[in-house]
């Protein structure tokens, strides 16, 4: 779900005039996910260890 969600919002977009707009996003949007990825992680990881 959650490699859903940037994929296809970016697929939907020109490209041309919202690439530098995208680019600008991009930092945070990687860097929310980065950090969700790993909070994830995290979270999966404990799961399988209380698993």
């Amino acid at each position: 779900m959650r490699h859903d969600r940037a994929p296809v919002a970016r697929a939907e977009l020109p490209g041309t005039v919202e690439s530098t707009a995208q680019r600008k996003q991009s930092g945070v949007n990687d860097g929310r996910q980065a950090a969700s990825v790993q909070a994830r992680a995290a979270i999966d990881g404990e799961n399988a260890v209380i698993r």
